[in-house]
């Protein structure tokens, strides 16, 4: 049996299937004890849940700090959910129900938070910065989100809607077993909720664990992510080594509502070595990989710019231009005179009675009278050029002759 020293402390992972727990090295995440694995009770109410947890402290024989996972969300130290375990958890101050269930400090954390702790500090997740998401497939689906060391808690990305589903129920590795689907069949579900998580949150690394975890080699090959995806390290383990250290940092003064950092702790343990330089081959010649020189330090030089000289712009003179008069002469066609006809009066003949008197027709001579014909006179402008003679274009005007009436005496008719 192991016992309680300061750098160890009991870690029990609850499940919706199984409850098991074993002592661990804080400092390392190793289990120091074979662990012990009880099922879950069913109905799993919260007093037949503590006292599974009673009985795995006494096997141990354990009389100092115990860190616990619980299937649901958690905030100081109460259940807020009960996705996989019955109902009446829903508001169960689960801390206190197992401090006073086994007698020794008890802290509470979401399961696959606790693994998510568990593979930062100590597996597949160790030393990596940026997002990290750990996802758990068990007899649920539990997720752990990790930032640059800080913990997120209670993600629960699980019960994520997925074309109008609950992911959980779809997924899960106990839906795999229960509907006996292949791993190609179950991996294309994966498939999808992995790319689904990938546009909501971009991580840089997906640790899968939970108990599926131990046949990784049935379905890993079958997943494809643009972010490195793993398997978790610490398997099915990775809950008990972290609820051991989630239970370690409440000792230390961190709590679950401030976001467990295991920077300080990663930043103490000595650092992974770097893995080899990959090399790459190329007509059958060996090339090593080259490293990144490191950027030069180039110190600012002040530019100083000559003074420049005014220059003067001297415009060349514009000599004056005498103006030129030009006259243009346009000549005007000649009038043309009007006549106009006006009838004269003719007195009647008078035929005395029986006789047949007609007289002879003379020509009468019409009176052609032009009113006032005036005469227009064209007038041609004088064209005048700088000191030239004037010349002088004189329109010749047609007289009209006017006719005098005559009138030619009718012979009269005895």
């Amino acid at each position: 049996m192991a016992k309680h020293t300061s750098g160890n402390i009991l870690g029990i992972d609850i499940g919706g299937s199984g409850i098991k727990g074993a002592p661990v090295n804080v400092e390392t995440g190793e289990l120091l004890a074979e662990r012990i694995r009880i099922p879950t009770p069913q109905p799993s109410t919260p007093q037949a849940v503590a006292e599974v947890v009673a009985e795995i402290a006494r096997r141990f024989n354990w009389t100092g700090p115990i860190g616990c996972t619980f299937p649901a969300v958690v905030q100081h130290g109460v259940t807020l959910s009960a996705a996989n375990v019955d109902k009446a958890w829903i508001g169960t101050p689960a801390e206190d129900l197992f401090e006073q269930a086994t007698g020794c400090p008890v802290t509470v954390i979401n399961d696959a938070d606790a693994a998510a702790l568990g593979e930062v500090a100590f597996g597949a997740g160790q030393g990596r910065k940026g997002l990290v998401l750990m996802l758990t497939f068990g007899t649920g689906i539990g997720s752990g989100l990790v930032l640059d060391g800080r913990l997120i808690p209670n993600s629960e990305l699980g019960h994520l809607q997925l074309n109008g589903k609950e992911v959980e129920p779809w997924a899960s590795d106990r839906t795999r077993e229960r509907d006996e689907l292949s791993w190609e069949k179950w991996a294309k579900r994966v498939q999808k909720y992995l790319e689904h998580l990938e546009m909501l949150f971009t991580p840089d690394l997906f640790i899968l664990g939970g108990g599926v975890s131990k046949k990784a080699d049935k379905f890993k090959s079958l997943l494809n992510t643009k972010a490195e995806l793993v398997i978790a390290e610490l398997q099915n383990n990775a809950g008990i080594a972290g609820a051991a250290l989630a239970a370690h940092f409440a000792n230390k003064g961190q709590t679950m509502d401030k976001g467990l950092d295991v920077t300080p702790e990663l930043e103490a343990k000595p650092k992974p070595k770097p893995r080899a330089k990959p090399t790459s081959t190329r007509k059958g010649v060996a090339v090593e990989a080259v490293e990144p020189l490191e950027p030069a330090i180039v110190e600012p030089v002040e530019i100083v710019e000559p003074p420049v000289e005014p220059v003067e712009v001297v415009e060349p003179p514009v000599e004056a231009v005498e103006p030129v008069e030009v006259v243009v002469t346009t000549p005007k066609k000649p009038a043309t005179p009007r006549r106009k006809t006006t009838p004269v009066p003719v007195a009647p003949v008078v035929a005395p009675e029986g006789e047949d008197v007609t007289p002879p027709l003379e020509p009468v001579v019409t009176e052609n009278t032009v009113e006032e014909a005036a005469v227009e006179e064209n007038t041609v402008e004088e064209n005048t050029v700088e000191e030239a003679a004037v010349e002088e274009n004189t329109v010749e005007v047609m007289e009209v002759p006017t006719s005098e009436s005559s009138e030619t005496p009718l012979e009269g008719v005895e």
